[in-house]
């Protein structure tokens, strides 16, 4: 237990006296959990499973009950003086202990075979009756998952949300050094099964221990007695591998190390752990699963938009850090390895230090700890490492890419006095050469040229080139017959297809990224290792142990080639196919039936094997496509399905809790679009703004879990925002917040307008703070949404024209507001309706003087009447010039729409999207290597 456990209630004097009442009820309520505490911890010490099982669900329901009621608190404290901070002050102790005496029973029932074992003990210290990663939602096999357990011996599902309230409790108590012990013991008796949800929180809270160990560290002690935590654990993890070993820690202080298997001399023959085979399983086990992991947890990081931590990871896997030697200390070169650079999170890429960490990324050569660790393969996976991390960056940039002349940002690679060659290393000289670039990128030199939408075209041309290097060498290495390719090399040939999708995705060649993703499916139906037959295939593995002894590394590669990839090969596809649908091409008659068609597959695909996130974005699609196709009740049900399905089954922090508020999103857009009849038809459909209020509250909640600070607002829960700066301005979440709170501003508008209390300008107020707190939050996110930020100038001019007209004034703050919406949308998307509608306000604005100046001027004789007329004629001229510009604009359009003239010169990605198909890109060349020539 760490210091921090006990809990003390403090209140003054004279709140006692004056209310003495509620003195007995927090007493009274304190200690509910205080014995619900004691009983969850003697249930535990005598081994009463069932018992401990009931103490936590009381624990739980009292909780669930008093959040409800303590959620209303603010509106009856005299009665129920309980608030939110009190409450979690109260019961973070207990569910902390609850959690972690229930693993403990876990432990304990797995030990005596009580619970049937999903996932063997393998790389951990314990087996695992949840499965593993491999069983996550995605699916690891060509079979349905199967439910968690029977709940005849425990509730496992209902254990996972008793962790998860826990670690959301400890991390809102920053009661770090408890959480990182809860979320080390989940992942060890889950195998890692809920990674994408821990890790975060884990990592978050293991820099606040670091950053505390940092502040009160003294020269007398250099090492806080928490990671002493650490280390002493794994040190006893070792030893309780085999017994007889000591269980207690008081045992470890007299204990000597003499054989870790008593009765077996280890080596003294080939029945007794034969050295070739102990040093090739240590060799796999070291290297293969290390990388894995930190791959695995490079691209969580990134996907959920946590660049610092992942560029941290990545630097520590790119010099060696944290990586098992198979050579002596005294045999291996050493280096000195110059202090890692950080990606700074709150700031903007063009900053002179995140060009220096893209910079290094692309510039990286293997270091001297690495160099003798290295094999193709694994260098195929370092680079694909790291062009994720370059792609997921190049999206938070909203823009059309630029292409830029490579002499510009980059100069001639002058290779360093130490080389592969000054190094004794036989292994594979491929991945050596390919590591060696022949120009060197220098962006912060060029960094007074740049803008967002050249960077974005050369991270997205050097991620291309480094991909498409990746593939050339694979096909190389096969003389062309790609599918023969081993298991190792079709995994990244496929993982370089998707990615290099991705690229051309953002370069706006929706074409080309469908024949990539297709190649990409074809590659996984059609390769040679899926066709042979058990006697070929035994052959085939004869002949590669032969050759290099890496069985173990294919027979890893192969278990990737699961479901789970299939699905990411559909995804893509579906993604590029209606990035299609979206563009201004020409479609044939039946390409959105042919597309309706393969989202519908993958949703099929997707719901048989269990991956409820795949199946939820699916669904999105094919629910915006009914709406496209004027089918608002089909798109209705899909989007109320889609809420269902995650609502049950969605930790707030998931990537799927963004699908989830998208969706509702959407629906409330639909169902205030609905006429009477359409609403009496679909009779399950809920009122738009309390969509919005949920969705509001599963944001905040999320962006909350990510590190950042909230300012709660007590009277109005719609009102609470995020703190600016933020310290993570790529976090998806900020736009999402921004397009949340947009809505909810405009419903109030909406709402205001139709009712008598319309002529009070305070009865605009509310729905003017959620959309200027909207316009911080759009400006202030890494992805600039210009389309966005320009409806918001519209929608917030709109109000202040309300208000100005309800409060009799002459502001020209709306007109201001509306000229910047009409000049940023002019700027960006040329949104012709936004300009049209924004001259049209301030028009009427203007014509609201013309008339207040009137009755002003009747009822104050002091002002002259030419003054009065020169005013009035000043505002019909200016009211005839915004209804002028109007209509103008209107004429405009339809020029466009008439004119046949063919431009001579239009951007190349329009060209791709008028003209090109992704069967251009499949005939005649090569199926499975597609190289676009510049």
């Amino acid at each position: 237990m760490t210091y921090d456990m006990e809990i003390s209630i403090s209140q003054s004097p004279r709140e006692c006296s004056q209310f003495p009442s509620n003195t007995i009820l927090l007493d009274h309520f304190t200690k509910i959990f205080l014995h619900l505490r004691r009983a969850v911890v003697l249930a535990h010490r005598g081994g009463h499973w069932t018992l401990l099982q009931n103490a936590c669900r009381e624990l739980w329901n009292y909780t669930q009950e008093s959040q409800s009621i303590a959620k209303h608190s603010h509106s009856h404290m005299d009665a129920f003086p309980i608030t939110k901070e009190f409450l979690r002050n109260t019961i973070w102790l207990p569910f902390y202990l609850a959690s972690d005496m229930i693993i403990d029973m876990i432990t304990e029932l797995q030990a005596t075979n009580s619970l049937k074992i999903v996932d063997p003990e393998g790389n951990f210290c314990i087996p695992s009756c949840l499965g593993g990663i491999t069983d996550e939602n995605g699916g690891s096999n060509l079979h349905p998952q199967s439910p968690l357990d029977d709940v005849n011996v425990v509730d496992l599902k209902w254990i996972c949300n008793l962790v998860f309230k826990t670690i959301e409790l400890l991390y809102q108590m920053k009661k770090w050094e408890s959480l990182v012990h809860i979320a080390v013991q989940f992942n060890i008796f889950t195998h890692e099964r809920y990674i994408e949800q821990v890790i975060p929180l884990l990592v978050y809270a293991q820099r606040q221990l670091l950053e505390r160990k940092q502040q009160f560290s003294s020269p007398e002690s250099h090492e806080s007695h928490f990671i002493k935590y650490l280390s002493d654990n794994a040190n006893k993890t070792l030893f309780r591998a085999s017994l007889p070993h000591p269980t207690s820690d008081c045992d470890f202080a007299q204990y000597e190390i003499n054989m870790l298997i008593p009765g077996i001399d280890l080596f003294s023959d080939r029945y007794r752990a034969d050295v070739s085979t102990v040093v090739a399983s240590l060799n796999f086990l070291m290297f293969e699963l290390h990388c894995a992991k930190q791959n695995l947890t490079i691209k969580v990081l990134t996907d959920i938009g946590f660049f610092t931590e992942a560029f941290h990871e990545l630097s520590l896997l790119n010099c060696g850090d944290r990586i098992p030697w198979k050579i002596p200390a005294g045999y291996r070169k050493t280096e000195q390895i110059k202090a890692l650079q950080r990606f700074d999170s709150s700031k903007s890429l063009l900053t002179v230090t995140n060009l220096q960490v893209l910079e290094d990324i692309f510039n990286w050569s293997v270091s001297l700890t690495m160099l003798p660790l290295c094999n193709q393969q694994i260098m195929n996976k370092l680079t694909l490492a790291k062009m994720h991390f370059i792609i997921c960056l190049s999206a938070t940039i909203n823009t059309i890419p630029e292409k830029v002349e490579k002499h510009i940002y980059s100069a001639d690679n002058e290779p360093s006095g130490v080389t592969a060659s000054n190094v004794k290393v036989t292994a594979d000289k491929n991945s050596r050469q390919q590591e060696q670039r022949s120009t060197m990128v220098q962006l912060v030199d060029c960094k007074d040229e740049l803008n967002m939408a050249m960077l974005k075209g050369i991270l997205l041309t050097e991620a291309e080139e480094s991909l498409n290097h990746l593939v050339q060498n694979i096909q190389d290495k096969y003389d062309g017959e790609i599918s023969q390719c081993s298991v190792e090399d079709i995994e990244a040939l496929i993982e370089a297809k998707l990615q290099l999708a991705a690229i051309f995705q953002q370069w706006h060649q929706a074409a080309f990224s469908v024949a990539l993703a297709f190649t990409a499916i074809r590659l996984l139906q059609d390769a040679d290792i899926f066709r042979m037959k058990p006697t070929d295939f035994q052959e085939k593995k004869n002949d590669f142990c032969a050759e290099d002894g890496q069985l173990p590394h294919s027979t890893i590669a192969q278990d990737h080639m699961n479901m789970h990839l299939w699905l990411r090969c559909r995804k893509m596809l579906v993604a590029a196919l209606v990035t299609q649908i979206h563009s201004i091409g020409y479609m044939e008659e039946n390409y959105v039936a042919e597309r309706r068609s393969v989202i519908k597959e993958v949703i099929i695909e997707a719901e048989t094997f269990g991956d409820i996130e795949t199946q939820a974005e699916m669904m999105v699609q094919a629910a915006i496509l009914d709406l496209q196709e004027r089918c608002p009740m089909a798109g209705i049900k899909l989007l109320q399905d889609i809420i269902s399905l995650l609502q049950e089954d969605t930790f707030i922090f998931s990537p799927a809790s963004l699908t989830l508020v998208k969706s509702m999103l959407l629906l409330a857009d639909v169902l205030a679009l609905q006429t009477v009849g359409d609403a009496e038809y679909c009779s399950s459909a809920v009122e738009p703004l309390n969509l919005l209020i949920l969705a509001h509250e599963i944001t905040i909640k999320a962006i909350f879990l990510c590190g950042e600070s909230i300012e709660q607002q007590i009277e109005d829960s719609t009102l609470t925002c995020l703190v600016l700066p933020a310290k993570n301005i790529y976090l998806p979440h900020i736009n999402l917040l921004a397009q949340v709170k947009m809505r909810i501003g405009r419903t109030l508008a909406e709402k205001v307008a139709c009712t008598p209390e319309r002529v009070d300008p305070l009865q605009w107020l509310c729905a003017l703070k959620h959309l200027e707190s909207a316009l911080e939050l759009c400006r202030e996110s890494a992805k600039k949404e210009l389309d966005i930020e320009a409806e918001l100038l519209f929608q917030i001019g709109k109000v202040e024209c309300q208000v100005t007209k309800a409060g009799n004034n002459k502001s020209y703050l709306a007109v201001e507001t509306l000229l910047e919406a009409i000049k940023l949308s002019q700027q960006h998307d040329q949104n012709f309706e936004l300009i049209r509608r924004s001259y049209l306000e301030i028009a009427l604005l203007y014509m609201h003087f013309v008339a207040h100046n009137e009755n002003v001027s009747q009822t104050d004789k002091m002002v002259p009447s030419k003054s009065r007329a020169l005013k009035s004629e000043g505002y019909k001229a200016q009211a005839w010039i915004a209804v002028r510009a109007a209509r103008q604009l209107l004429i405009g359009i339809k020029s466009v729409k008439e004119k046949n003239e063919v431009q001579q010169k239009i951007p190349e990605f329009a060209s791709m999207d008028l003209l090109a198909s992704y069967r251009d890109f499949l005939s005649g060349i090569p199926l499975y290597l597609v190289i676009l020539e510049h």
